[in-house]
């Protein structure tokens, strides 16, 4: 996954975790008027032989949704999401859909299991926290889709999946 857009999306994400360590809950947010739905087909042309090569089959449901918002920011939060999926989920089904909830754009990663431990659902978005696993990463993805979510006055949130998996979602 490299592009033009994967290196900003890097450097504004180590960026943020020099501003997580300094200021903990205040992330600098640009608002423009963004198609999040536009924005999600980029990354689905992005992930979509990842998540595949990966294991998963991806059911897509992506309604059109517009939202002030910044689209670096989003996208940082998505690309924490999809990797989140890609590298910690069971390989499976898998459904990414975009809806809206009256004045609320909803993104939604869910898989078919085997969950999140109730011990660890308090723990997921606080950076630098883990589960036990054999994938690598640095532990930020999930705080920084967090931070993203209530720099825009929305929340990252863990819920369990109509498949028996977790349910990932920024509201």
């Amino acid at each position: 996954l490299t592009n033009a857009g994967q290196i900003e999306t890097l450097a504004r994400v180590i960026g943020d975790l020099k501003a997580m360590e300094a200021v903990e809950d205040h992330l600098f947010i640009t608002l423009e008027r963004v198609s999040l739905d536009e924005l999600l087909r980029d990354l689905r042309g992005l992930y979509e032989q990842p998540l595949r090569q990966a294991g998963f089959t991806v059911e897509w449901r992506i309604a059109p949704v517009q939202a002030q918002l910044d689209r670096t920011r989003i996208r940082q939060a998505v690309i924490a999401l999809l990797e989140n999926l890609r590298v910690h989920a069971t390989p499976g089904s898998a459904r990414i859909s975009l809806i809206t909830e009256g004045d609320n754009a909803i993104l939604s990663v869910a898989d078919a299991g085997p969950g999140i431990a109730k011990s660890m659902v308090e723990k997921v978005f606080e950076p630098f926290e883990r589960r036990a696993t054999k994938a690598s990463g640095s532990g930020v993805g999930l705080a920084v889709a967090r931070h993203a979510a209530d720099g825009h006055g929305g929340a990252a949130v863990l819920a369990p999946s109509d498949h028996g998996g977790s349910d990932f979602r920024i509201i």
